[in-house]
């Protein structure tokens, strides 16, 4: 996901070929296009949607194109929901609602959205990420007087504490704060270091 020439243009969906070359923009739909994440088959997209305001329109949901028929269709019982990441294995989506409030689980099967978690202290994170198995579901407390990492356990919806973020200087750029897991299971995440941190050093005249 990409803006074009400035930032009041409408974020789009963009493919770069693994042998190199200029980005395509496959995804035909109209409007501001959100963060997309493959599915496992590698045959289409979901993704939600974006906009040049925070928090985005009520009327948002979660679609789904697919690159063979080059059509987008949207996922019915996702209106409100957004930065859509799908598990491993296809079953289940990831998203937040649109006041990044609360983590959602959305059941491919069943067509239906169910909580997960929300914190009393902070926002979520931007960015929800997967376990390699498909079992957990990551995702950051950023705002907590205590920030961390947590992860919630798929289909019991187990939490635990992984990780804790506290002294850490995030960086926060314009696809906001960012965390990742490692194949091993381990979350990495994006540190500041030269606007957070002021040296001194000795400077001898030649």
């Amino acid at each position: 996901m990409g803006w074009g020439p400035g930032f009041n243009t409408p974020t789009k969906i963009r493919i770069i070929p693994a042998e190199g070359g200029s980005p395509i923009e496959p995804v035909a739909w109209p409007g501001w296009q959100g963060a997309p994440t493959w599915t496992p088959d590698g045959k289409g997209l979901i993704f939600g949607e974006n906009a040049g305001f925070y928090p985005i329109q009520p009327s948002c949901a979660l679609h789904y194109f697919d690159l063979g028929s080059a059509r987008t269709f949207s996922l019915p019982g996702t209106t409100g929901l957004w930065t859509a990441r799908q598990s491993p294995k296809g079953r289940y989506i990831a998203a937040e609602t649109r006041d990044q409030q609360t983590l959602m689980l959305y059941d491919m099967r069943t067509r239906r959205a169910f909580k997960l978690l929300s914190f009393s202290d902070s926002r979520l994170g931007d960015n929800p990420a997967w376990s390699k198995d498909g079992k957990c579901i990551y995702i950051d407390a950023p705002l907590s007087p205590d920030p961390a990492i947590y992860g919630i356990r798929i289909p019991e919806r187990a939490i635990e504490r992984v990780a804790s973020l506290k002294g850490i200087q995030r960086a926060n750029q314009a696809m906001g704060e960012w965390i990742g897991i490692a194949p091993d299971g381990s979350p990495f995440l994006v540190r500041q270091v030269q606007a957070s941190e002021i040296y001194a050093w000795d400077w001898a005249e030649p």
